[in-house]
């Protein structure tokens, strides 16, 4: 199993590398270069009896933040088999909108339990270069992130680091399997279900803003009630007759805005389900930290929502950030809403 890991930490590593020097020019075609991104982080993990593939194999967001007064330790090998304790009930977003417009407070509260009616799932994967850069700068808990902000230094991830959050559904009819990537996961009455990948968000520190991708199941229902897919797909000949010729590019994105100045749009039917009109650069630019204003329960960001549960589009409002003396009250963490997940060691 080691040799498993050291194989896929090399060549995750030598990918990211090699990516700007194969003839690929994620500027001049970034939907060629998403689907590449998909083909090499959907690849098998060699002689896993599960079937994981590569981004499978990375430490979950809420793992890393887990234990505000214990350093993380990379786990190169995650069980296979997801729980409802390794799941959470909807995407990171959806929990922080749904707070807000209940209750008017930041952030995403207490993570509700996996509905047994409804049988869905998410969960935030980042690998080992990202995970180096949280754990090696203290950046795991609420004060460390407050310290690194308040010494000055720049939250700048490595050009290796990549985040996947997937968004997974129980599958019915059974039958429908085949079509899927699947994953078991366990209830809490024991029982073991198939569950599809139904939505997948790539981002990758490739470029100083990130690149942002995301794909769906073909067979999502309302996947383009709101967007369409890109066209022409480009997807890879490899994938054709495979589990893989069902999911689709819903987007690429490496601007907040177009030539002509208006906002871009990027998001999925599954993991941004009920504010499709939104942008995952813009709101993930607004991943910050204000260590001159702590919170009581983690760390004081702004918000990517407005008091109705809008997103935000096109280029930040800089008066968000509000710069005083020069400098801003709201320092961005490299567009890493995953810092959101760090908890205080005293509350």
């Amino acid at each position: 199993m080691k040799r498993v890991v050291i194989f896929f930490s090399l060549s995750l590593l030598c990918f990211a590398r090699a990516a700007k020097s194969d003839g690929l020019n994620l500027f001049s075609d970034p939907t060629a270069h998403a689907w590449k991104l998909f083909a090499q982080l959907n690849q098998p993990v060699p002689n896993d009896p599960e079937g994981r593939v590569v981004w499978e194999t990375w430490m979950l967001g809420r793992t890393v933040f887990a234990n505000p007064n214990e350093k993380p330790v990379w786990n190169p090998l995650t069980p296979a088999v997801r729980t409802e304790e390794t799941l959470e009930a909807m995407p990171l977003q959806l929990l922080v909108r749904k707070r807000l417009l209940e209750t008017g407070k930041k952030g995403p509260g207490q993570v509700p339990a996996i509905d047994p009616n409804v049988g869905e799932g998410n969960e935030t994967r980042m690998n080992e270069p990202a995970f180096r850069f949280i754990a090696d700068n203290d950046l795991y808990y609420a004060e460390g992130i407050e310290t690194f902000a308040k010494a000055g230094k720049k939250f700048d991830f490595p050009p290796e680091a990549i985040e996947v959050k997937a968004q997974w559904r129980r599958i019915r009819p059974p039958a429908d399997a085949a079509k899927y990537h699947t994953a078991k996961v366990k209830r809490e009455n024991g029982q073991e279900e198939t569950w599809g990948l139904t939505s997948m968000h790539l981002t990758t520190k490739e470029v100083p803003n990130w690149f942002w991708a995301t794909f769906e199941h073909r067979d999502n229902p309302s996947r383009e009630s709101v967007n369409k897919d890109v066209q022409p797909q480009k997807q890879p000949e490899a994938f054709r007759g495979t589990k893989w010729e069902n999911y689709v590019l819903r987007g690429a994105q490496i601007e907040f805005t177009d030539s002509m100045g208006r906002p871009t749009i990027l998001s999925s039917s599954q993991i941004e389900r009920s504010f499709q009109t939104s942008s995952c650069i813009t709101c993930h630019a607004l991943a910050t930290v204000n260590w001159q204003q702590p919170a009581s329960d983690g760390i004081n960001s702004l918000t990517f929502f407005d008091e109705n549960g809008n997103a935000p589009l096109g280029v930040p409002n800089t008066a968000l950030f509000k710069i005083e003396n020069g400098k801003p009250a709201f320092q961005q963490v490299d567009f890493v809403w995953s810092f959101f997940r760090a908890k205080r060691r005293n509350p």
